[in-house]
């Protein structure tokens, strides 16, 4: 590549801790992706950096105590294009095509090789002991011995591993200290002492890679997305191709007992979708036309002409799982203790090996001191397979934890604030009263009017007008414009009428009086009903009452959460004051708000925020997205494939049932009881290790074996909350599928 053009670089969102750009140059150069993010990954505030080639995204986790979410971006946006002018030549010179290159060193990092290792230098363990019993043959341990040579072979994944650490850390740690020392020991004539050293290092990496590979297997089994073949619409007919060459645009054809394989909207057909792998819900959801199906989701009865608007990796339970994923990555607040605790350990460690050695010159004694504190495996392992393992337990209850360390704020919450549509209450909602403003005006053109406008939005009370302007077999007329005012109302064009759909607040600021229903509204409201104001070119055409049934099981949930750990409880709501006020009292809420737009809700977190409360938000996902991503942990309700859901919240309950709060709060309390035990295990086998190596009556190969056996009996504790439950109820209401 001899010249490179600026990169056009675009803030497509941004919530704390985490910004998405837009970069289209990135769609065609896998070079500049890669670039990007082994520039980013050498910063000290960057976590975590992915590239999207599909898409042209650049995905950046940052560290909040190290800088602030305006400050990155800016410095980004400005030092980006700088960088790739100035060192992507020289980058793409040394580059190795990932297929070519990476692909290899990825094999030295997976579970198979790890396995490989550790019974191929099993087996020759067991080889030099039968020998050494049965024969009674001393072992030779030159560097040219066969055990020099099997401690040479043994040492390779040390070796990678050494030297990514060198090159991602710039600095001596565990893995290149041992490559040397190990080294040193097969020079020295010590090949049998280095080759244990190996052994048992290749079986704790093995024990780790097994279990982080678990818990993600765990979830990719549950969020199977796509088949392998499917059928399009061409030229009217059917065509089987495979899933991969599926187009955006195109026109998918799903028959009863066929998974759906994309993302899009129903443009034919009607029958019933298993939803499971979205909702969780046990019985099938009725779809017909203009209804989202997602992929991963299968047609039980009835088939579909579906219109392609997401595929692969960009579906919502591709995103979903990939989420999960990297989820599994992000380092906690115990992993982050774990890992100093582990530095500490592994310097005292080397300082012990050293003067073990000094004063000995015995490798076996020296080694024996390295394999207990030069190793702490087990305290490595303490926190992260705790964490991966109940990661992966939500996963299977449909609860997305985005980074173990909200999982572990979860018992320190103050404050936990609701939104009331869609969360405290059902998400069908539901007509009850039409009032026409003309008299003799059918109450069905005031419905098609409020329905037209809404008929592109996805929130509940549109879906409840749409809902029942289809039972009424009315025929909705799609706008040719739309402006939506977040948590207000909706403005509208159907044909050449302007129409108004919103609370009496948004009538009245685009100049519509609405005192003639005055006394109506509030007595709905009195009951616990919402009022929606439909107006059309100036003038007002009536109202819609619309019930909001609360959840089953609200009381439960409510007074479980305030029994365990007394938060606060507060309910904020865009709904009128009366309406708020009304479900406050009767759900014993501490206090409440009302007419609130999204960023009043935003500033009031902040508030609560500034006098030191850790607030947990839990909203709908939609007209919440500000709130969520500014509270502590902010939980989003049945994301419904939404972007902003799934960018903004920290933990998504797919199931949209709040008995997960429950659950949540349970699963916490039963990891970090793990983790605390995990801790006491590794740190009492490392004290007693150290008393019996230091004096030496401890040989390498026992040092191992306790090595081994304290780094199995976490890894095997942290496996219980793989398929813990609560004991004392039943939180999820319907299994995990």
């Amino acid at each position: 590549m001899a010249h490179h053009p600026e990169i056009d670089i675009r803030l497509c969102h941004a919530v704390p801790g985490r910004v998405r750009f837009r970069i289209p140059e990135l769609r065609s150069s896998r070079v500049l992706a890669d670039f990007l993010k082994n520039r980013l990954m050498k910063r000290e505030d960057v976590e975590h950096a992915e590239t999207r080639l599909v898409t042209g995204s650049l995905i950046i986790r940052y560290d909040e105590d190290k800088i602030t979410g305006p400050d990155f971006v800016e410095a980004l946006q400005s030092q980006l294009p700088a960088l790739v002018t100035r060192d992507l030549t020289k980058f793409s010179k040394d580059y190795v095509v990932p297929s070519e290159g990476k692909r290899k060193f990825r094999l030295f990092q997976s579970l198979g090789f790890y396995l490989l290792n550790a019974v191929a230098l099993s087996g020759f363990m067991a080889f030099l002991f039968l020998r050494r019993l049965i024969l009674g043959a001393s072992i030779s341990q030159g560097p040219l011995s066969l055990t020099g040579l099997a401690a040479m072979f043994g040492a390779i994944p040390l070796f990678l591993r050494a030297s990514q650490d060198l090159v991602q850390k710039e600095r001596m740690g565990l893995f290149p200290f041992l490559s040397v020392s190990a080294v040193l020991a097969i020079f020295t004539g010590e090949a049998l002492a280095a080759l244990e050293i190996l052994w048992i290092l290749s079986i704790g990496t093995l024990l780790e890679a097994y279990a982080t590979e678990r818990a993600r297997k765990s979830v990719l089994e549950l969020l199977e997305v796509t088949p392998d073949r499917t059928f399009v619409l061409s030229e009217q007919k059917e065509i089987e191709i495979s899933s991969r060459e599926i187009r955006v645009g195109q026109t998918v054809v799903v028959h009863a007992g066929m998974m759906i394989p994309v993302d899009g909207r129903v443009l034919k057909g009607e029958g019933l979708v298993d939803t499971s792998q979205i909702t969780g819900r046990a019985k099938p959801e009725m779809c017909r036309k203009n209804n989202q199906v997602f992929a991963g989701t299968r047609v039980q009865q009835g088939s579909f002409h579906i219109r392609a608007d997401r595929l692969g990796e960009e579906t919502f339970l591709a995103r979903i799982r990939h989420l999960v994923e990297i989820s599994l990555s992000q380092p906690t607040i115990a992993e982050k203790r774990a890992d100093v605790l582990t530095a500490r350990l592994t310097k005292l460690g080397l300082i012990a090996t050293f003067f073990t050695f000094i004063l000995t010159r015995s490798f076996s004694r020296t080694f024996s001191v390295m394999l207990v504190m030069a190793c702490p495996c087990a305290t490595v392992l303490a926190a992260s397979t705790a964490v991966a393992a109940a990661i992966a337990n939500a996963a299977r209850h449909r609860i997305l934890i985005k980074g173990g360390v909200h999982l572990e704020q979860l018992p320190n919450i103050d404050v936990i604030c609701f939104d009331k549509t869609g969360t405290l209450t059902a998400a069908d909602l539901c007509v009850t009263t039409i009032l026409t403003r003309a008299p003799g005006q059918p109450s069905d053109r005031v419905l098609q009017l409020a329905a037209s406008a809404e008929a592109l939005a996805t929130h509940p009370m549109a879906t409840a007008l749409i809902t029942e302007a289809r039972r009424r077999n009315l025929e909705l007329t799609q706008p040719t414009q739309t402006d939506v005012s977040l948590g207000r109302g909706v403005s509208a064009v159907l044909g050449k009428d302007a129409v108004l759909v919103g609370n009496e607040g948004f009538l009245e600021s685009n100049g519509i009086k609405t005192n003639y229903y005055h006394r109506k509204a509030v007595h709905f409201r009195s009951s616990g009903q919402s009022v929606v104001y439909v107006a059309k070119n100036g003038r007002l055409q009536g109202i819609i009452a619309i019930h909001n049934s609360p959840r089953p099981g609200l009381s439960t949930v409510l007074d479980r959460l305030k029994e365990e750990g007394h938060p606060i409880l507060y309910l904020v709501s865009g709904d009128s004051e009366s309406v708020v006020q009304t479900m406050a009292a009767a759900y014993d809420f501490d206090n409440y708000r009302g007419d609130l737009l999204p960023h009043e809700k935003s500033d009031l977190i902040k508030k609560m925020r500034g006098e030191g409360k850790r607030v947990m938000m839990v909203g709908d996902g939609v007209n919440d997205a500000l709130v969520l991503s500014d509270a502590n942990i902010g939980v989003s309700m049945g994301a419904g494939g939404s972007d902003v859901a799934v960018e903004a919240a920290d933990i998504v309950l797919l199931r949209n049932d709040l008995n997960g709060l429950l659950f949540l709060k349970d699963l916490s309390k039963k990891t970090l009881q793990i983790v605390d035990q995990n801790f006491w295990l590794a740190t009492l086998t490392n004290a007693i290790g150290i008393i019996m190596a230091v004096p030496g009556w401890m040989p390498p190969a026992f040092s191992g074996v306790m090595h081994v056996g304290h780094s199995l009996g976490i890894l095997i504790n942290s496996g219980r909350i793989l398929k813990w439950a609560p004991e004392t109820k039943k939180i999820l209401t319907s299994a995990p599928s």
